[in-house]
């Protein structure tokens, strides 16, 4: 491994990370603009409820798509050590989301959290196959 492919790891790691946040916002952003298409179509303003529903839906794509890419990109960034790489990735990815998930305390990032753990599991998991 070259020094430049160490380098690139934390950058793969950030833009995993950037993308997951811009993902988010971007299914947000959507489903604002779709919300008075919904009214109109149902007669009337959704449940509050439901509401909850689909944002925590909305950011548990997100956090797949995020997670998927963190650490796929990271691992493959490491030719070498794309095990070694996805598991640093996994860990400091969930580390670094459990810390803003209870910085919050809110329970709606109860469910994207957990989706993105399972993301990145199942990640952890298609890079060790496909690494051996």
């Amino acid at each position: 491994m070259t020094l430049f492919n160490w380098l690139f790891v934390p950058i793969a790691f950030a833009f995993g990370i950037g993308i997951a946040s811009w993902v988010c916002m971007f299914l947000l952003n959507l489903s604002d603009s779709i919300y008075p298409v919904i009214t109109a179509l149902v007669g009337g303003a959704p449940s509050n409820s439901l509401n909850a529903v689909l944002t925590s839906a909305i950011l548990c794509i997100g956090c797949i798509i995020g997670a998927t890419i963190t650490v796929l990109v990271t691992a493959f960034s490491a030719p070498k050590y794309q095990k070694e790489t996805a598991y640093l990735a996994l860990v400091l990815g969930a580390v670094i989301s459990g810390f803003l998930l209870f910085g919050t305390g809110k329970v709606i990032f109860l469910p994207a959290y957990i989706a993105a753990l399972g993301a990145g599991i199942a990640s952890v998991a298609h890079v060790g196959r496909v690494s051996q």
